[in-house]
């Protein structure tokens, strides 16, 4: 009993010094201390939390913060920048000089609510999260964009959710058509909620997935959204269902294209059917977004596509021998990461443009046989600075397929020389956190240290064995402009003019709010941005 009262005063002094108020998570002012401090220090906070943890019921907090919670934060690993809820590094923000400005907060979220039966470890708690996310996080946004709602018949969670967002403000929605007995398959997954009014919407789905996600009908769902400087902030629900008032002030529009694509299962090979299917996806969407903004879109209106994209853009950086310090493999495709690193140059990832020459050059050099990681991928460690830095091959892809400038190698996925994905029409295309922060983050198989420094699982209720510690990046906001015809300028950026994009962030959503059975609200991690309109 006396050590327990020793580590909780510890605790106790080691909040106050860093000045902890009550309604604040011991994160938000841990993170601001100077680099080297934090180093000396996390591990023993961690060593105290995981004792006080064995020591205390499961529902005991410290200033109203669940100990597993504050163990799991201050057990995360220091380089794995994104596994706070903190701002993110680099982030811009959100200043306006001039005329009034109006904050719109966009989040992308896999909410990871399937059909009941399926789960990964006997219970994944889907009614739970929902409430969970209703109750404690829908004050955080104004657009929110799911993933894997699945609007299945014979649960009332659907209706809990549009009914809990509509009481919160969210007086507008859209989701995925329904699926019926007859089509072989549940619906997309997809809902957009709304604090702004939503004026166009539209669906297209996507060619049926294989595996699992033969029956899950996947596709992109689009809503045309009309934002008003009604207010300085996010509009109130007597606000938000006055449309005269609404129609009345100044407005723009921004136009979003929420998907889910194609799911890729264990060590990835390029050449997977899965992959594959992926892309022919994504050329779908390229379409889909092409002929909707010839229908809605106005020149100046800025369009975005949010998602779990199940492309995993991180570079994932080993020796291809344990002890190796020569040739180093992307772990996630069995590739010479020599061979990334020259596809990174050879396409402007900010902008999606890329070179002939420079093309024809790497596509030389991708015939050889790549090199096969020959060790444990259990015990992989990424340790080098490139990881998240550079992009994997698929993301390269995945940005050349969505812009419509292509792929530089089909071979690479097993397909023809002509199979370029190439399309006339082109779009400038920015990943939001990537342009921000200048790293991939992990949004899926996170990790973090124990108490002894082993790196360990960061959630363990949710994600299936097989994919715990993948530090997948997977979760993304793009924002895209279409191209002129005669426009062939590697170095002409996207235009934003009339609104910023800021504080663009990973969002953890641990569950550090009562007493739960579970650690975070999904298996995935969110992405949200700000947009700031000058109106």
């Amino acid at each position: 009993m006396r050590s327990v009262v020793y580590i909780a005063a510890f605790a106790t002094i080691i909040s106050v010094l860093l000045g902890l108020d009550s309604n604040k998570l011991i994160l938000h002012k841990f993170s601001s201390l100077n680099n080297s401090f934090e180093a000396r220090v996390r591990p023993i906070v961690c060593s105290y939390f995981t004792k006080l943890e064995e020591f205390t019921p499961k529902y005991f907090t410290l200033f109203s913060i669940p100990i597993s919670a504050l163990k799991n934060h201050y057990c995360r690993p220091l380089n794995n920048m994104n596994s706070a809820s903190d701002k993110t590094e680099n982030s811009k923000s959100c200043k306006y000089t001039g005329s009034p400005s109006q904050k719109v907060r966009i989040l992308t979220q896999n909410i990871f609510i399937r059909p009941n039966g399926i789960n990964n470890n006997g219970n994944d708690y889907k009614t739970e999260r929902l409430e969970y996310f209703a109750k404690n996080l829908l004050d955080s946004y104004d657009i929110i964009c799911f993933q894997e709602l699945f609007r299945f018949e014979f649960t009332s969670r659907y209706p809990k959710i549009v009914n809990a967002t509509n009481e919160a403000g969210y007086k507008y929605h859209v989701s995925a058509p329904k699926r019926g007995l007859f089509n072989f398959g549940i619906d997309a997954g997809l809902t957009i909620f709304s604090r702004y009014p939503i004026v166009e919407t539209d669906f297209k789905e996507y060619e049926r997935g294989v595996h699992a996600d033969y029956y899950s009908l996947k596709g992109v769902l689009y809503a045309k959204i009309k934002i008003s400087s009604d207010s300085t902030s996010a509009p109130t629900a007597e606000a938000a269902s006055d449309e005269t008032k609404i129609a009345d002030n100044n407005y723009k529009y921004i136009h979003l294209f929420n998907t889910h694509t194609q799911s890729s299962y264990g060590t990835v090979d390029l050449t997977q059917k899965s992959v594959v299917k992926r892309l022919y996806q994504l050329e779908s969407l390229h379409d889909f977004v092409e002929t909707t903004l010839e229908k809605y879109h106005t020149s100046g209106e800025p369009v975005f596509i949010t998602g779990d994209m199940n492309v995993d853009s991180r570079t994932h950086v080993i020796a291809a021998n344990p002890g190796d310090s020569g040739d180093l493999i992307d772990s996630s495709t069995n590739v010479d990461v020599a061979l990334s690193s020259k596809l990174n140059k050879s396409i402007d990832i900010e902008n999606s443009h890329n070179h002939d020459e420079d093309q024809k050059s790497v596509q030389a050099q991708t015939h050889n046989e790549p090199k096969k990681i020959l060790h444990s991928q259990k015990n992989k460690k990424e340790e080098d600075v490139r990881d998240g830095k550079q992009s994997s091959l698929e993301y390269l892809a995945f940005v050349g397929a969505i812009s419509g400038y292509g792929i530089p190698d089909p071979s690479l996925f097993g397909l023809g020389k002509d199979q370029t994905f190439e399309k006339s029409k082109k779009f400038s295309l920015v990943d939001l956190f990537y342009n921000s922060n200048s790293y991939h983050p992990i949004t899926f198989g996170n990790t973090k240290y124990d108490s002894e420094g082993n790196i360990v699982p960061m959630e363990t209720v949710l994600t299936t064995k097989n994919d715990n510690m993948v530090m997948h990046s997977l979760d993304y906001i793009l924002y895209l402009q279409p191209v002129a015809h005669d426009d062939t300028s590697a170095a002409n950026p996207p235009q934003t003019s009339g609104f910023n994009v800021c504080n663009v962030s990973v969002q953890p959503h641990f569950a550090t709010v009562g007493k739960n059975d579970f650690t975070q609200i999904s298996d995935h991690y969110g992405v949200s941005a700000e947009l700031d309109f000058d109106l």
